[in-house]
């Protein structure tokens, strides 16, 4: 079984709330479970494709590594991307460019400077027990989507 991670539940939620947003077609029952490896995503995508259930016209990969992967059996099976699916990533890994896929991009800079304060506090005995950062992203726009007709 595949371990769910918050941060990767809540760009799911993001993404369904602005596909919604945009009149496009994707849903809950869209959600594939795939392997967090090029690997695995490939292997897993190939057999939901070769069972034959219909895709939506968008898809968002928890992270880059996976939508590529899937890039991969679209390709392999005739599917077209973006014309037949758009798909997007997230991490903006070097892969990504070089494949055209558009992805979220989030300072790895800025998390680290983040995780560092954080720790400090917390060896300073600060009173800090839990916490929830929310950092923002920008979006890199490649080839791998439709831009939007709004």
């Amino acid at each position: 079984e595949i371990m769910r991670i918050q941060n990767f539940d809540d760009r799911s939620e993001a993404f369904f709330d602005e596909v919604r947003s945009l009149s496009m077609y994707c849903d809950n029952d869209d959600v594939f479970e795939l392997e967090p490896s090029p690997l695995g995503a490939y292997t897993d995508m190939s057999a939901y494709l070769k069972s034959g259930h219909a895709l939506p016209s968008c898809v968002l990969a928890d992270n880059d590594t996976i939508a590529l992967g899937a890039m991969k059996a679209f390709s392999e099976a005739g599917i077209r991307v973006p014309e037949d699916v758009s798909i997007i990533g997230f991490d903006d890994i070097s892969f990504s460019a070089m494949n055209g896929l558009s992805t979220m991009h989030v300072s790895t800079d800025r998390l680290g400077q983040m995780a560092v304060r954080i720790m400090d506090r917390v060896l300073n005995n600060d009173s800090l027990r839990d916490c929830k950062i929310l950092m923002g992203g920008r979006l890199i726009s490649r080839q791998s989507v439709i831009p939007s007709r709004q």
